[in-house]
Order: structure tokens, then sequence, then C-alpha cells
């Protein structure tokens, strides 16, 4: 059998709502240059038995792989299994419940794989909402940029577009030589981890400039998309959490020769963070930032810059004020 260039992993858990019609677009695609890995992540309704079902042909023409677990273990750990069986030259990401813009997708992206080679191929998304679609927009260069020039952009914009695993494509051979696995059992963020490891030691990053990518924003059910309360120890851990994340990053800037040039940028993200942090503290009686924050030894580095955060948080959160009331009086 012809060795496939790529390969799409699709974790799963209780999905069988989503998976028919996900797996039947990607094999309904005109591109045939890939294979599927899906993980099933300790499923308890009847994905799998849909996936056997509607897939055995797929399955046994080594098209489809099916892992299943016996115990969930979350996103990171069911990607992880799958990508250990990754035998292609590429591997990219799928969520259960998204799908690809058009059925030409895959030809675009093994057509940009095949010309240019590169260790991080990646493209733009929409957001699903139902009735509403949102294109997301992202100004990439569009010729080979080096890893330096990737981690500029990603610190000065934060555009989401860096943090995602579906909207890309990455070589195997780097993330086998340089080990860089998900932290199995983490049940959030485990993308952006692993996209900033993967980062680092990316070459060749090519961007492909087209809407690719559907994002499912409609699915209650998704990790991705919940909600709980909060006190002030989570808000404390979601503190220590930023902070070892900033030192992280301004070791990965001077890494890549880019200290000077994303300092500014990072010590202005961490200070929004903590005018945000403040404000959902003061909510719950809490006084994170007298009691945590101005005692962090960090506080010199993003002093000079809470004012405008404070202004910035001020603005956006009047204007949302202001288009909640628009909407009101326009109904």
């Amino acid at each position: 059998m012809e060795k496939k260039l790529l390969t799409i992993i699709i974790p799963g858990y209780n999905v069988a709502d989503f998976i028919v019609n996900t797996l039947q677009e990607v094999f309904n695609q005109h591109e045939t240059n890939f294979e599927v890995i899906y993980v099933d992540d300790a499923s308890n309704d009847n994905t799998l038995t849909l996936i056997h079902q509607h897939f055995l042909k797929f399955i046994m023409e080594k098209r489809l792989s099916v892992i299943e677990s016996e115990i969930n273990g979350g996103p990171a750990t069911a990607r992880q299994k799958a990508l250990d069986k990754v035998q292609t030259p590429y591997v990219t990401f799928l969520d259960a419940d998204d799908h690809y813009a058009s059925l030409d997708v895959l030809t675009k992206i093994v057509e940009a794989l095949e010309t240019n080679t590169p260790d991080l191929l990646m493209f733009k998304y929409i957001t699903d909402h139902g009735k509403v679609k949102i294109k997301k927009k992202c100004s990439l260069p569009t010729h080979i940029i080096s890893a330096r020039e990737a981690m500029c952009h990603k610190i000065k914009t934060s555009n989401p577009i860096w943090h995602y695993l579906w909207n890309k494509c990455y070589r195997m051979s780097l993330i086998r030589d340089y080990q860089i696995r998900f932290d199995e059992g983490e049940r959030s963020a485990e993308d952006v981890e692993f996209n900033r490891k993967y980062l680092k030691i990316a070459d060749k990053i090519k961007y492909l400039d087209q809407y690719l990518y559907m994002y499912n924003c409609t699915n209650v059910h998704s990790l991705t998309r919940k909600s709980s309360s909060y006190s002030n120890d989570d808000i404390l851990l979601w503190w220590q959490r930023e902070t070892a994340q900033y030192k992280t990053l301004i070791n990965d800037c001077i890494a890549l020769n880019c200290n000077n040039e994303c300092q500014p940028f990072l010590a202005k993200k961490l200070s929004d963070v903590a005018v945000r942090f403040d404000i959902l503290s003061k909510r719950i009686n809490g006084h994170i930032f007298d009691d945590v924050i101005l005692k962090d030894s960090l506080y010199p580095v993003i002093k000079k810059y809470i004012w405008k955060s404070r202004l910035d948080n001020y603005l956006n959160s009047f204007v949302i004020r202001l288009k909640l009331v628009i909407k009101k009086i326009l109904k």
C-alpha cells in the first residue's frame, strides 16, 4: 500500500451526534493522500458502533484506524495515543464536531505540503455560530518565514491562530527528534503548550491565506466552551500559571533572539491579565491585586502598563455595554 503524506488525528468522547458527518466529509474530500486515526476516549454512547457501521470499508482499506481507550483521559492523552501511531511525514488534527470549509481543502493542504515542504503549515479558519459564520482574520506573510519571525508575530498580535492544532500541519520527524509531546492528563489549553514547544524548532513556516477550517461554536458539551464558578484560590492559581507562562515565553524569545522586540508586548499582556484578575477577585470580595500581584517579583515589569490596561479594560467594557443598549433599542 502506498504510503500517505498526511495523517488526520480526530479525538472524540461521546460524539455520536457528529462523528458520522465529520468522517463522511473527510472521506468525501477530493484528495486521497491521507489517512485518519480516530481515538475514542472511553465514550459511553454509540460512537464506536456508528463508526464501524458506516466506515468499515475505510478501516479494511487501512485509511481509517480506530483506537479505543478504556479510561477517559482527556483530549491531550487521546491525541498523544494517536500521535504515537502516526507513520506519515505530516500530521494534522480535526475535532470531532468540526469540519473542513469545502471538499477541496485537503487538496490545497497536500499541494502546499508537497510544494513547500514546510516544518509547519498554517491556514485561516471560520467560527460557526449556527446562523452566523465569522471569518477570523490574520495578516501573516505568505512566503516562508522563520521561527523568529513567527514568534514576533505571535507575541505582537496575540492572534489566536497560533494556539489551535486543527489549523496546522506538523512535520512528524521534528516531533519525534525533539520529543514534543502533549502534557497527558491536561484537559485545557493543551494545544497552546504543544504549539509553543513546536514553534521554537520550526525553521520553515508556510501560511496559506485561505479559510479552510470550520470551528463549531454551537456544541454546548465541548470542553473548550464550558464555564464554571471560581474562587480566589482559582484566581491565584491562574495568576501563577500566567507568570510561569510569561517566564517561559521570555526564555523562548531569548532563544530565538527576539527578546528585546517582544518583551514589552509580553509585559503588557501580563498587565492586562493582572487587571482582569483584579476585577474578577473583587467580584467575590477578594483582594488578589493587593495581596498577591503587588508583591510578585514580576510587578516591577508590568507596573508602567497597569494604567493603560485599566483604561483598555474600561473602554472595552463600555463598548460592550453600549452595543447591548443599542441592540435593545433596535428590537
